[in-house]
């Protein structure tokens, strides 16, 4: 593939400057300048190839160190699992547990002594109370009547959007709430603004403020942001535009509400904010979606077709049984027969003449263990002014997400209530808290030693210490805590367990079921023995019951680790002998811009590929580390050569695989059932001072190795470190040789930026003279042919 030199085509040479070449000379003066200012050019190709080419020898030589690094972070540091160079991975043990008890005790590490268990008394357990869900756990609705009529708020579940320093907030109204008086609308948003959080700390409520006219027919919107922020009312659903007599839909900017000019809604007229309906009307076309032990099904409650065959049905009383029976066939269909039960005990309302009925609808499941709840639907239906007065989360377990007012908890007021667990107040709450949220500040609040969670199946409150002990506890005594949970005064109980140990009878008593005994853990998970004791008061031990413990070393795991570093090695060998003996291709050099431009995007990824090749031939470095490396497998010390190959362990005799080693399997696994200790040594034995030629084993080696040429340390840095940065260690990455070259490369190509600019604007200036002084002398000319030509005639 053929590739043109610098001098090749590029941009033009002026840039952005506007010039006009040549239009009184003719002559094609960029062309003329390029070639003027040829030589400067080419310095500057030639050092962003030097650039680039100190670049890719840089990268090469990170390459290396990266997978050196990586290296020994597996096999050589401590937090590896496959750490070749810790005593402890070698000493890894197998434990097997022994008697017709074992199945209750477990046993790790590695003793000296002889342990046997020959009896869990008790068990570490933690500090539990449980306490009955004793808040109502029902689906039920308020008095409803097919006849009566119910008052609708019309902004309930409506909502708004507010725009606040970039930034969009959705307003929504809640369901049920009582929204019938400008007032209570303007409580109900300013609510809402103050539970929305914004950027930097405060709530919505801190820059909006919902006030009513003094006439008390209009919401007044009023900025309150001292720091200038944008604020605006920038959408809303149709009921609540009507409302404010606001038009924004298709509007693109809002409506902005300054300091200076706040924002008024029209005049609210009571009829857009509630009006009377019959409940059969309410009803048609609303729905709710009921969840049965997870299965979640939508029941309308009543169908067009059903509302037009109740309105030929006379009397209130039968009205209503037509509904509950439609009601109950929708339920038996969505869940099954009898699963979910309609009940309405009815209250006369007006007896005599036209007679009224009116009761509550209870849902109910006919098993107690079936879980039912209500999981939203029409939003008109649920809180305190909803048709029904039920909220979303019902059912025939607690619903976390009541208020403890609504779930039945007395208040004073706005008074609030401190929660108080093992003498560590938890959190003041009012009637508006959530249990949900109660629970969710004791499970974060970490000194109180203690969680808390719901079951729905049990329907019970569960809270637990978190440590296991006698020291655990829970203790609730008065209060909110005492409301919500009743009195608590429980403790955790400590582990009692027979051992003995080297013949010696001992009980020992615990806060935890694993219990350490001279470096070897004893795991206990249940109760065994015959309690029954000597004269002496030591118990009676039965040969039966004992649980005795065999161990054996762990080689498969260290067998495998060997294995998997020889391979990883052996691609690190290959890595460092490949960079040492591949030769550069002269022909292929970093490329130029211009030359850039004259090929495809393929045809440079190819060409870059071949130039990256050989930036390391017979480097120094890369032959002192394939020598260090072949010294750690070969060493001179011929004892650690003769113990490297009884375990399977010698280099590749072929010249052409570099450093790279073999591995005896068999051998290897033979030594390792032989004589683990062996191997252990040959690989982490420490170097013996003042003992000739003795630097201990290979990865005691190796660890040298690694800190010779890639320790990240600032102070010290490993050479390849030193010359190329690592990106292990980012501030070797900024200061290293090759990378104070390529800034003393950008220093140059800056002077001969500059100095190329000023070349250019030299010979141009020049240029342009003299195409105006041509300019002027053809001027000057035509002028005496003019007057020559006159004076002829």
């Amino acid at each position: 593939m053929a590739v043109s030199g610098v001098g090749g085509a590029g941009t033009s040479i002026y840039g952005s400057r506007n010039v006009l070449s040549g239009l009184a000379s003719g002559m094609d003066t960029e062309s003329m300048i390029e070639n003027m200012v040829k030589g400067t050019r080419l310095k500057i190709a030639q050092q962003k190839q030097k650039k680039t080419a100190l670049q890719w020898k840089q990268s090469a030589y990170q390459d290396v160190s990266t997978q050196l690094i990586n290296f020994s972070k597996k096999y050589m540091e401590y937090p590896s699992s496959t750490n070749l160079l810790s005593p402890s991975f070698f000493d890894q043990t197998i434990v097997t547990s022994v008697g017709k008890n074992s199945a209750l005790v477990s046993g790790a590490g590695k003793s000296n002594s002889k342990i046997e268990v020959n009896g869990v008394k008790q068990l570490a357990s933690n500090a539990i109370h449980t306490a009955d869900g004793k808040f109502d756990s029902k689906i039920e609705t308020k008095e409803v009547g097919m006849e009566e009529n119910i008052t609708v708020h019309d902004l309930s579940g409506q909502s708004l959007a507010i725009k606040y320093a970039g930034k969009r907030y959705t307003i929504s109204l809640t369901p049920g709430a009582d929204l019938s008086t400008v007032e209570k609308v303007a409580e109900e948003i300013n609510k809402k603004l103050a539970e929305q959080d914004i950027p930097g700390g405060g709530t919505l409520a801190d820059k909006l403020k919902i006030e009513v006219s003094e006439d008390n027919k209009k919401l007044v919107f009023k900025n309150t942001d001292d720091a200038g922020n944008e604020l605006k009312l920038v959408a809303a659903t149709k009921k609540m535009e009507n409302v404010l007599g606001t038009y924004l839909e298709g509007q693109k900017d809002g409506i902005s509400i300054s300091k200076d000019k706040p924002f008024q809604s029209a005049e609210i007229e009571q009829k857009n904010l509630t009006h009377d309906v019959k409940m059969s009307e309410f009803l048609e076309n609303k729905g709710l979606n009921f969840s049965l032990n997870g299965k979640t099904e939508t029941i309308m409650l009543l169908t067009p077709e059903e509302k037009a065959e109740m309105d030929k049905i006379d009397g209130s009383g039968e009205k209503n049984k037509f509904f509950l029976e439609k009601l109950q066939e929708k339920m038996d269909k969505a869940f099954g027969a009898g699963k979910v039960k309609v009940n309405f005990d009815p209250t006369v309302s007006a007896p005599g003449a036209g007679t009224r009925y009116t009761g509550k609808i209870r849902f109910e499941t006919a098993d107690k263990n079936d879980i039912l709840r209500v999981e939203g639907g029409s939003g008109e239906l649920f809180g305190t002014h909803g048709a029904f007065g039920i909220e979303s989360g019902d059912g025939n377990r607690i619903n976390l997400n009541r208020t403890l007012e609504k779930l039945g908890i007395e208040f004073n007021g706005n008074e609030k209530q401190k929660l108080i667990i093992n003498g560590i107040e938890v959190g003041e709450y009012g009637k508006d808290a959530k249990l949900s949220d109660i629970i969710k500040d004791i499970n974060a609040k970490s000194e109180l030693g203690v969680t808390a969670k719901y079951s729905e199946l049990t329907n019970q409150f569960v809270l637990s210490s978190k440590d296991t002990g006698s020291n655990a506890k829970i203790e609730i005594t008065g209060g909110l805590g005492e409301k919500l949970f009743g009195q608590i005064k429980e403790t955790g109980k400590d582990a009692i367990v027979d051992v003995t140990i080297d013949g010696k009878q001992e009980t020992i008593t615990r806060d935890s079921n694993t219990i350490n005994i001279n470096g070897f853990k004893v795991t206990v998970s249940g109760t065994f023995g015959d309690y029954t004791t000597n004269a002496d008061g030591t118990l009676k031990l039965d040969p039966q019951e004992t649980v005795s413990f065999d161990s054996k070393p762990d080689t498969d795991k260290v067998f495998d680790a060997i294995k998997e570093m020889v391979e990883e090695y052996n691609k690190l060998a290959e890595t460092v002998y490949k960079q040492l003996t591949t030769m550069p291709d002269r022909e292929y050099q970093p490329l130029t811009d211009e030359q850039k431009k004259e090929m495809t995007k393929e045809e440079i990824e190819k060409w870059e590929a071949k130039a990256k090749e050989g930036q390391l031939f017979m480097d120094s470095q890369m032959r002192n580390l394939q020598d260090a490396l072949r010294s750690i497998f070969s060493p001179a010390d011929n004892q650690l050569n003769v113990a490297l190959k009884s375990i399977g362990i010698e280099p590749v005799k072929d010249h052409k695989e570099g450093a790279k080693i073999k591995l005896d399997e068999e051998k290897l696994k033979a030594a390792l059932q032989a004589d683990p200790e062996k191997v252990k040594n040959i690989f982490n034995a420490p170097a013996e001072s003042g003992k000739a030629g003795s630097q201990g084993g290979v990865f005691t080696q190796f660890k040298g190795v690694m800190e010779r040429f890639v320790s990240t340390s600032m102070a010290n840095p490993g050479s390849l470190v030193a010359l190329a940065g690592s990106p292990s260690s980012a501030n070797s990455m900024l200061n290293n040789t090759l990378q104070k070259q390529i800034d003393g490369i950008d220093k140059t190509l800056d002077t001969l930026e500059s100095r190329l600019k000023k070349e250019i604007d030299r010979y141009n200036s020049k240029f342009t003279q003299l195409e105006m002084l041509i300019a002027q002398m053809n001027a000057q000319s035509g002028q005496l042919a003019g007057l020559m030509g006159g004076g002829m005639m």
